[in-house]
């Protein structure tokens, strides 16, 4: 098709094609298909003895107008928003709002300013994922290497010299702390989609299990952030799961690496094998270990089917603005409520699996399934935590508990989401992987 493509009245009419279609993105790849259809007809014609120029008028006349052509793939690679994942967003936000302001209202001495603090970033986590909506995502492949190594490196910065916290280290920029190590999953396993797509077949098998298991499980196991190493863990291994060939053994070996390093980190823990104990029996010492998940228990069944009533104290129960808020409001609303707000998060995360399931491209395809693991393991842990189900760890109900940071990062986790459905029948990528 080379010598036809510079051709000025193919480049008119191929021009002229694509000024209809908006997405800019989709102009090269709607070019390309043409000059094949267009290369076709035109041999057909020089094959039956029609002069060069004659031919290309006829193939250029038989594909029919350039603006009704035009105007058919506008409509095939338009931008789409996935409107049930915003509304979602929109219920989550209002349903944080109002649970912050009942717990301000229910213990003002411990969560004076939760309810404004919320609103605040809310307001800008909202406007950082209609923002992220519209960015291309496919610009940080790239440099998903080097992004994924500096997101490391401020990891142990955090460690070495970050600001505590509750006991906790936190990033600190000017007169602003940063929970990094809490965020941190949802950056890694963005950028490890990224790797995925350009680097993984060509680093070596060690380098693999030391960047992508040990060095992060040993940087959270110091930062003692737990449940941020479960929730990179889940991401991990679902990647692992979408790419179907080379991986079977390397994910054995990360999956064991993964439960040998915990098993070593809880056994050289007393104060671990102490709350493990808690979690298998917690009246054992309901005053001290078994103390939250004990204070748990007796709120949801104080609560009834209709709950005590809207921001109503319950001052035994430590944590109601996050960890034990999922307690609290089925105390203070039901068990309705309760069941109510399963029923919304299990329909979430449905929608994003199906959201990933209409991705074709498939970097988008991974993005939106990693961070799909990310969301599910909060979900599911937050809300079955506070039953006694799980072990207690610091996981809170995503977009609905207080937390400026996972905010924040959870909205533009959703705005890149968004992004990816929106270009999902204009992007085009080199498939050099099988996503399942």
């Amino acid at each position: 098709m080379s010598r036809f493509r510079h051709h000025e009245q193919v480049r008119q009419f191929l021009n002229e094609v694509c000024k209809p279609v908006q997405a800019k993105a989709a102009h090269r790849d709607i070019k390309l298909e043409l000059e094949s259809h267009l290369a076709d007809k035109i041999d057909e014609y020089l094959a039956a003895g029609v002069e060069q120029a004659v031919a290309i008028d006829k193939a250029i006349l038989d594909m029919g107008s350039a603006v009704d052509i035009g105007n058919q793939l506008h409509k095939v690679h338009k931008p789409r928003i996935e409107w049930s994942l915003l509304g979602f967003i929109a219920l989550f936000v209002a349903l944080g709002m109002l649970a912050m302001y009942a717990v301000e209202l229910a213990d003002p001495n411990r969560t004076n300013g939760t309810f404004l603090s919320k609103v605040v970033y809310s307001g800008i986590g909202v406007c950082v994922m209609l923002a992220l909506r519209l960015w291309d995502y496919r610009k940080l492949l790239p440099f998903s290497w080097h992004f994924y190594r500096l997101t490391l490196l401020v990891m142990g910065w955090v460690l070495l010299f970050g600001q505590q916290v509750n006991g906790a280290p936190f990033l600190r920029i000017g007169s602003t702390t940063i929970n990094f190590l809490s965020a941190s999953p949802y950056l890694l396993i963005v950028f490890l989609a990224g790797i995925m797509m350009s680097k993984w077949k060509q680093q070596h098998f060690l380098v693999k299990l030391a960047m992508y298991v040990v060095i992060p499980f040993l940087l959270y196991q110091k930062g003692h952030a737990n449940a941020s190493m479960f929730i990179y863990t889940a991401g991990f291994v679902v990647l692992l799961f979408s790419i179907r060939k080379g991986n079977k053994q390397f994910l054995g070996y990360g999956l064991a690496s993964f439960v040998v390093l915990n098993l070593l980190d809880v056994w050289s823990s007393p104060h671990k094998i102490e709350r493990l104990r808690s979690f298998l029996n917690p009246y054992s010492d309901p005053m001290d270990s078994g103390y939250t998940i004990v204070q748990s228990l007796e709120a949801i069944q104080a609560g009834g089917w209709w709950g005590q009533g809207f921001a109503v104290s319950r001052q035994a129960l430590p944590g109601i603005q996050n960890e034990m808020l999922f307690s609290y409001m089925i105390y203070s609303l039901g068990w309705v409520t309760g069941i109510v707000l399963w029923f919304i998060s299990l329909l979430f995360l449905i929608r994003l699996a199906g959201t990933a399931r209409r991705v074709k491209e498939p970097y988008g395809k991974l993005i939106v399934k990693g961070l799909l693991a990310v969301f599910a393991i909060q979900f599911v842990w937050s809300m079955l935590m506070p039953l006694g189900i799980l072990p207690f760890f610091s996981l809170s109900l995503p977009f609905i508990s207080h937390g400026g940071t996972l905010t924040l990062i959870q909205m533009a986790a959703v705005g890149i989401i968004l992004g990816v459905y929106r270009q999902k029948d204009i992007a085009r990528f080199p498939e050099n992987l099988e996503i399942s």
